[in-house]
């Protein structure tokens, strides 16, 4: 079984073949460094149960109530694995995340899918 823990800082989710994580911290660095801890743990433990992730279907997102947001978002880093940060709105189980969590990005792509429809 694939070890779905949490604590005070960083939490898993997973849905068959597809997992987030979720790190809450005062800076994106700091988020950064816990992410790439447990990315390298999910990595080990593929290793160990030869389980083969896709790689290149990995994607981060840093959430931010800020008004002014930063460009120079910190990449997570894991066993040789580099996940850029995204500034654009990152899609998980059917859902579009944005960074600032407002969810228009969603809502504007369900609006024009029910408009093709009616």
């Amino acid at each position: 079984d694939f070890p779905l823990s949490s604590d005070n800082q960083k939490l898993r989710f997973g849905y068959a073949d597809d997992i987030g994580l979720l790190a809450t911290s005062p800076s994106p660095e700091e988020n950064a460094t816990a992410l790439s801890q447990e990315v390298t743990q999910i990595l080990n433990w593929g290793i160990d149960n030869k389980v083969a992730f896709d790689l290149a279907k990995c994607e981060a997102v840093h959430f931010s109530r800020k008004h002014k947001q930063r460009n120079d978002l910190p990449d997570i880093q894991a066993k040789g694995l580099t996940i850029k940060a995204s500034t654009k709105p990152v899609r998980w189980l059917g859902v579009w995340f944005d960074k600032k969590l407002t969810f228009r990005h969603h809502v504007d792509i369900k609006v024009a899918v029910a408009k093709k429809v009616a």
